[in-house]
């Protein structure tokens, strides 16, 4: 999976911002804010990587316990598919 190439992740004054470019700023109404692990998963998934690479690079990361780190991650990922910035 891949972030959708037409969203870019901005930092404005310590907030992470998910923000349409090109044809999807026309589709895509608003933003997407997020915190840090959020913006570390989306600058991850800017190359192709599986849901277990992501665990693994957050869990070296992050001092999580790798069920938090699964469950947060999976919540993440579909609130990402929900809004379609996902590419699989």
């Amino acid at each position: 999976m891949k972030l959708n190439k037409e969203f870019a992740i901005r930092e404005i004054d310590g907030d992470y911002i998910l923000v349409p470019v090109g044809e999807s700023a026309l589709a895509f109404n608003g933003v997407m804010t997020t915190n840090r692990v959020g913006a570390f998963i989306c600058e991850a998934l800017k190359q192709d990587c599986t849901r277990e690479s992501l665990i693994r690079q957050l869990a070296d990361a992050f001092e999580a316990e790798e069920a938090v780190i699964t469950a947060d991650l999976d919540s993440f990922l579909s609130r990402l598919r929900e809004l379609n910035l996902l590419e699989e």
